[in-house]
């Protein structure tokens, strides 16, 4: 299932920085959260 979210343009610019090429936002979005989720436990991780 693809659901659209609204990212502002800089978001966009630095999430396509971040990425290697031929990697999706979806990629990118999934690798930054493994990366938090493996450098704190995921369970106490809130964003607020």
């Amino acid at each position: 299932m693809i659901t659209t979210i609204a990212i502002s343009k800089e978001t966009k610019e630095r999430l396509a920085r971040i990425g290697r090429k031929g990697m999706t936002y979806d990629d990118i979005i999934k690798a930054l959260l493994d990366l938090l989720e493996k450098k704190f436990d995921a369970s106490k991780v809130k964003v607020v």
